[in-house]
């Protein structure tokens, strides 16, 4: 009988596939998507991060990666089954059919189920070591540096969820590596991902406000962005004063964080003609800070009164430099 491995591979249950590998089911979390992870027990690994599971669309097939001892990356589960769990080729093809029976009820599958992670802070800065760093040429294409990349320890992924994306370290305030950013250098959707469900993580802090803190306070004035990339804009332009929140959304910690620096504060986010995101949350965050009291002076950026939209990781040094002339103040 002919059997389609393809089909299988999309089909299996991933959960039910681990534990008949051996896996134990108290350690097995699905992510935000399809992804899982669960230690590399088939080496002795209790790392909660040691293996990630992702499904890749381009390929139509689940992929395994050891993150933390890098022994294989993006193997197929047949070649994992084979080749680390002491299945041969029949047996682990066997195994999917198992696992992707239509007949197997969820009661019948020994897993811990859905839930939300979250990483204890901080991560540990050996997965770094999975990515390769430097300049990527996407990068290169859009005007950045090799400076640039080095001084935000840019690099990009060929394995797990974060393949084919440039990877973006994000640390604390204390400098802690809180979070790892996923940017798509292939356009897929969603353009932004966070490595293991640590978006929450990203959010307790401000990109770039570790190494930035000094300039800061020298200059004595902050300049908000949304996304990384127009941090490092910013940073090529003579701008190291800058830092990001990540998304239009503002959290607590994050306005907090504004506030304790005690300087004026311009707020530089993307200029949307369709959806005007980035105008209605200039002008809530505003709001949030003049609820507050803060006192040191808002200002914002338009660069839609220049003709232009986007973001500053849009803008060529001289209309940067003339977006600082659209400077005004809101309070």
């Amino acid at each position: 009988m002919n059997i389609d491995i393809k089909e299988l591979n999309r089909k299996v249950n991933i959960p039910a596939f681990l534990v008949k590998l051996g896996a134990d089911r108290q350690t097995i979390r699905k992510l935000k998507g399809a992804d899982y992870r669960c230690p590399c027990w088939f080496r002795g690994g209790d790392n909660p991060h040691g293996l990630g599971i992702t499904f890749h669309a381009e390929r139509s097939k689940w992929l395994l990666t050891d993150f933390l001892h890098k022994t294989f990356g993006n193997i197929d589960l047949i070649d994992f089954a084979s080749n680390y769990c002491g299945h041969t080729f029949h047996s682990a093809v066997r195994l999917l059919q198992e696992c992707a029976s239509d007949e197997i009820a969820d009661s019948d599958i020994m897993y811990s189920g859905s839930y939300e992670y979250r990483e204890a802070k901080p991560l540990s800065k050996n997965v770094l070591e999975l990515f390769e760093y430097g300049l990527h040429p996407y990068l290169h294409q859009r005007g950045y540096t090799p400076a640039t990349a080095l001084h935000f320890g840019l690099g990009w992924s060929n394995v797990g969820e974060l393949i084919d994306r440039i990877v973006i370290p994000v640390v604390d305030e204390t400098g802690d590596l809180v979070a790892i950013q996923g940017r798509t250098f292939v356009d897929d959707n969603p353009k932004y991902i966070f490595m293991d469900g640590t978006g929450s993580q990203a959010k307790e802090t401000l990109y770039n406000l570790f190494p930035a803190r000094r300039s800061i306070l020298e200059r004595g004035w902050v300049l908000l962005v949304e996304g990384a990339p127009s941090v490092w804009r910013a940073y090529q332009y003579g701008l190291p004063n800058c830092v990001a929140t990540l998304s239009t959304s503002v959290t607590e910690k994050q306005l907090q964080l504004l506030i304790s620096l005690g300087v004026k504060i311009v707020l530089a986010f993307d200029y949307d003609v369709e959806t005007q995101a980035g105008q209605l949350a200039t002008l809530k965050l505003a709001n949030r800070l003049k609820e507050a009291s803060f006192s040191k002076g808002v200002y914002t950026l338009n660069i839609g009164s220049m003709g232009l939209e986007g973001a500053i990781d849009d803008l060529t040094p001289s209309e940067a430099k003339e977006a600082l002339k659209t400077m005004k103040k809101l309070f």
